[in-house]
């Protein structure tokens, strides 16, 4: 009864009917302890009960109604050993150990996830906006019938020379240009790296039928 109107403290993992398997478990675990009283045994209990899906709140909800009807049945003289609270107690405290347990290695659990998830998400943005920037700052512009125009923007690293060239190539290839212009006056600095880049350009361009033509800027 008690698990049942503490059943919204419960994860969804434990459903409505399995709450009279979950009640068994604990008198089952209850017995045992009181005959045996191994605290271990009553912690892996209560990871057990935690990987069932039953939530904090329920079992102390149930702890204290065990004892609330222990205490009653004190007063009304129905021969409860005078350990018994006590023991009870200890019985609730062992279990809340071991649930708590599982639920914090439950919460870090989904924290790695969350972030592994969140990493990924993050990195599939920045791939996603750096593809997007890569196009903006080499775009392939036809301007007449076999005719393309390259604007570089920014400065021209090593790597970014190779990625020009791979899809200047390709779009030479693509579009069957004959004649090609680039434009390097929005590039900041052209020095000798800048320079022997283009050269290395107009070397791989001139392998394909085209005309190629650099516009410098002063």
């Amino acid at each position: 009864s008690t698990l049942r109107d503490n059943l919204v403290h419960n994860r969804s993992g434990l459903p409505p009917f399995q709450l009279p398997s979950v009640a068994q478990l604990l008198l089952t675990g209850l017995r045992q302890f009181l005959s045996t009283a191994t605290a271990e045994v009553v912690d892996a209990l209560g990871v057990q009960l935690g990987q069932r899906g039953l939530g904090l709140r329920s079992l102390l909800a149930v702890g204290r109604t065990w004892l609330e009807r222990v205490g009653a049945a004190a007063q009304d003289g129905r021969g409860i050993h005078q350990d018994g609270p006590l023991l009870l107690y200890e019985f609730v405290s062992l279990l809340a150990g071991g649930l708590s347990s599982y639920e914090m290695q439950e919460m870090v659990r989904q924290r790695d996830e969350l972030q592994a998830s969140l990493g990924r998400v993050t990195q599939e943005r920045e791939e996603s906006l750096r593809r997007t920037l890569e196009a903006l700052s080499t775009p392939m512009m036809p301007v007449f019938d076999g005719v393309l125009v390259l604007p570089l923007v920014g400065a021209i690293e090593k790597e970014r020379a190779v990625s020009i060239t791979e899809k200047l190539l390709a779009a030479v290839v693509e579009r069957r240009a004959r004649i090609i212009i680039i434009d390097v006056t929005g590039v900041p600095s052209v020095d000798s790296s800048v320079a022997e880049s283009i050269l290395r350009l107009a070397q791989s361009a001139r392998l394909l039928p085209c005309q190629l033509a650099e516009k410098i800027a002063q």
